[in-house]
Parts: structure tokens; sequence; C-alpha cells
């Protein structure tokens, strides 16, 4: 009976099947070789892991969208994607213009140059990974080749004679048609053929490679050169000049060279700064009479002026109340005096709130003045009303003055300053006044720089700008409001009103 039923149930299968006395059942192919019927085999379990790979991340260049996606380099198995958790931990607060969102992007605006470091954290199913990534953010050059500053705004020139301009911009001193104040430089109204820039308190002229002279901003005591009801925001030629070389601006007056080597001044003239004879205020040029012929160099301090020859000899006129004038006395002149020979040829000067300094054909730094904070740089801070020679310092090739310090540029391309460093003006990485010259760091291959009221700005010869000191109206470029006590690279962008 059961062979009976066993080959019935033979009958049954289906075609090419067969059995075996154990119970299994073959395939028989087309050989006629019995084999087993292959089973359904289930795929291994993957354990879940997350793994993030190191990787180099693209560079990116301040003031320009930066972007990554991290999930491109996450190994995510056994764990849907869209159950993994982000997150980004910043190495500094300068880093944190750079987000992350729950998907692995990060994102964000750099403002500032430098190398950025930080930790990606990516987590679900109960584990996590953690992985370290850097970024270079490069700075944007605007290939400065001259630069001007004031109290908490600076100018520059690029290759092209274009001016862009930074800082307090509230009496319009920027030149950009308005008054809105600016964190990064912005283009002026002037695009082109401009030569040189200098600023006062509130106002601001150009130089054109024409010769001509324009000027904008605060016009209250005439040092726009134009009638004090009008103070332009636009630049404004200046009426009544001949054909200039060379301009300086004080607090608020301002001095032209012409070409035929005479000084001409306008604006504010209370201190006898216009070296007309007089004190009553012009806002249109008078010539200086009383300077010797062959002017070569022309600076301006806050209420006194000051000019040095072709024979290197230097004369002084306006407020010297702190000795300013460098005559060996303390009485004021609107006429112009000589200084106490210092004992070497001057070629160049800088003037600034309440002193004076010189630079010599054989690189000698000379200063006299207010000493308060030692900004004569002869290792004291005692008032002199005649020149001291700056001990300490390496021959030097330019030098400029702001309210209450005073710097060099050496012949090697380094910058010395020293004198009040209350904004950290002195860029040395320390708020220490100095009563002698100090380096600042970080500088190399410059080829200029300018002071102002409380802050410096150096540019090298591949066009970089680098600024420090006082930054509360964005005067240092750098997209802050911050004081910085060492150089920050000024950084370019479309107008960001501050």
């Amino acid at each position: 009976m059961f062979k009976v039923l066993m080959l019935i149930w033979s009958f049954m299968l289906p075609l090419g099947a067969a059995h075996a006395d154990d119970g299994k059942f073959f395939f028989r192919g087309k050989s006629g070789v019995i084999t087993p019927q292959a089973a359904e085999e289930e795929e291994p379990e993957t354990d879940p892991s997350i793994t993030l790979s190191a990787a180099s991340l693209p560079s990116g260049k301040a003031g320009e969208a930066w972007s990554f996606d991290f999930s491109t380099v996450a190994i995510i198995e056994g764990i849907d994607p869209s159950d993994v958790s982000w997150s980004l931990n910043h190495e500094t607060t300068d880093g944190e213009w750079l987000q992350l969102d729950s998907g692995g992007i990060a994102s964000g605006y750099p403002e500032n140059p430098g190398t950025y470091g930080f930790e990606v954290v990516a987590s679900g199913a109960g584990l996590e990974d953690r992985q370290h990534y850097t970024i270079e953010i490069e700075g944007i050059s605007f290939d400065v080749m001259r630069m001007a500053a004031n109290s908490d705004a600076t100018c520059a020139i690029t290759s092209a004679g274009a001016l862009f301009c930074w800082g307090n911009n509230n009496y319009g001193q920027l030149g950009t048609g308005n008054t809105t104040s600016q964190l990064r430089p912005v283009p002026t109204l002037l695009t082109s053929g401009v030569s040189d820039v200098v600023m006062g308190n509130f106002h601001s002229c150009a130089l054109t490679d024409l010769g001509e002279v324009l000027c904008w901003g605060n016009n209250g005591s005439g040092e726009v050169g134009i009638d004090t009801s009008v103070w332009p925001l636009e630049p404004t030629v200046v009426p009544g000049l001949p054909s200039v070389k060379q301009i300086a601006a004080g607090g608020d007056h301002t001095c032209a060279v012409t070409d035929a080597d005479e000084v001409m001044c306008w604006g504010d003239n209370r201190f006898g700064q216009l070296g007309d004879g007089s004190t009553v205020s012009r806002f249109t040029p008078r010539l200086v009479p009383g300077l010797p012929s062959g002017v070569e160099d022309i600076s301006a301090g806050n209420r006194h002026t000051c000019a040095v020859t072709s024979a290197g000899g230097v004369f002084c006129w306006g407020e010297n109340v702190h000795g300013q004038l460098g005559n060996g006395t303390n009485v004021s002149s609107s006429d112009p005096v000589a200084i106490v020979d210092p004992g070497s040829e001057i070629r160049s000067l800088a003037s600034a709130a309440l002193h004076t300094c010189a630079l010599s054909v054989s690189g000698e730094v000379f200063c006299w003045g207010s000493n308060s904070y030692g900004q004569l740089g002869d290792g004291t801070n005692i008032s002199s009303s005649t020149p001291r020679l700056v001990v300490g310092l390496d021959q030097a090739s330019r030098i400029d003055a702001g309210t209450w310090f005073t710097c060099a540029q050496t012949t090697s391309g380094e910058i010395e300053c020293w004198g009040d460093n209350s904004f950290g003006q002195l860029g040395d990485g320390s708020s220490s006044s100095r009563l002698t010259p100090g380096p600042v760091p970080g500088l190399a291959g410059v080829a200029g720089f300018v002071s102002g009221s409380h802050h410096n700005c150096a540019y090298n010869y591949t066009g970089e700008a680098f600024c420090w000191g006082y930054n509360a109206s964005g005067g240092l470029g750098d997209g802050t409001k911050a004081n910085k006590n060492a150089p920050v690279q000024v950084i370019v962008q479309e107008p960001d009103p501050a």
C-alpha cells in the first residue's frame, strides 16, 4: 500500500522533479543529472555604521559665499540617511560664520581671511562619528597703490586710478554721494584718474592726473574750497587753483603745492594755519607768502602746517602751544617760521595734532612738539619745541603721524611705531604705549603706509592692504567695528551699510 501511494505522489510532482529516500526533492536537469533545487537565500544583515572621511575642503574668499555637502564624505550603512543628525563645533568664535543644516550642508559668508578649523559630528541609531576639518579663506586684493586716513575713515587708490573709501561717512567724507558709513571698501564717484588722496577730520580731497583738486564732505570752515553754505557729498573741483602737484589736509583746512612750487591753503584759520598772516578763515585758496621758493613737500596737522624746501629747510605756521612749529618757542604764528636746524637735510614731513616729525635725506627721523605719550620717540615723555632725534630706529624711508603716535617705514620694508597705543595703533599685539620705536609684526614687503588719528594702514607690492588700531566706525575695512592691535587684511565687497 505504501509503495502505491509513493508512486501516485511521484506522478503529482512537477515535471523534472524527483525525490530521494530521505524525503528531499531534487531537480532533474536536461543532462539527466539530479541536483538539489536551490533554495532562495537571504542577504546577510549589515551592522549599522557611520564614518566621516577626512577630506581637503575647497578654499574660499572673504566676502563670498562658501558651502560644502558633508554627506558626500560620509559612509552610512544600515541606517536611513534621513535619520542621521548633523552638528558642527567651532574652534573659535571667528568661525561662527559657518553653519551646518540638517542635511549635512555647511554654508556661510566668511568676513576675514585665515584658516578656520571646526569639527563635524554625524549621529544616528545610537552611533556617532566626528571628524576635524579646516577651510582656507583668502583675502580679496584691490591692487592698492596709495592710501589716506583720518579719524575713523580710510581711502585707497587702485592701480587703475579709482578711489575706494570706507569707515565713517556722517559728513559724506567717503565721496560716495551719500552719508552711509561702510565697513568695507566701496567705490567712490572717482573711478579713474586719481593720483593722490588726503583726508582731514571730516573732509577729503583728491588730486587728479591733470593737476586738478577735488574736495568733498564737511565744509563748516571752507575746507572743501567752496562757499561754506555748501557741503558737497560728491567730489567737487576747487576753483581758483593753478595746476597742483601735491595736496595735504589738516583738521579743517587744506593746502596744495602748485607746479610753480608755491603753497596755497584754505579753510579754518583761527590759529593761523593758512599762513597768510591773518586768522581769518577762507573758503577759497590763498597764497602762503614768506616761503622760500621751491617747496618740495607739505604736511598739515590739526591746526598747523609745515613745508620743506628744495634746499632742505623746514618752515611751519599755525598753532604752537606745544611747540609743534619747532622754532624753540610756544608762540603761535600766522606766518611761516623756520624750525631750529636739526643738523640734517630734511626731505619730507609728517604733522599730527600736536607734534611734527621730519625725515632726513640720510634716513634719520626728528620729532618735536607734544610728547605726553612718547610720540617724539626720544625715550622720554617730555615735550620739546625743537627737533629731537628718534632713537633706536633703523634707516627710515617714509614717516607719518597720528594724534599721539608716530610710525616710520624702514628701508627694509618694515613698519615701526611709537607713542600712544590705547587702541592698538602701534600694531604690536598689545595696548601698551612705547617711548621708542617698536616693530609691527606680520607685515612683509611693505610698499607704503598711512596713519589716521588712531589707526594705521599699510599696503604691499601685490596691492594688498592691512589696517590696525581704532575701528569703531569701520575704518579698518575688515567688515567689523572691533579695534585690532595687530594688522588685519582689508576686505573688498559690494556696499555694506554699517
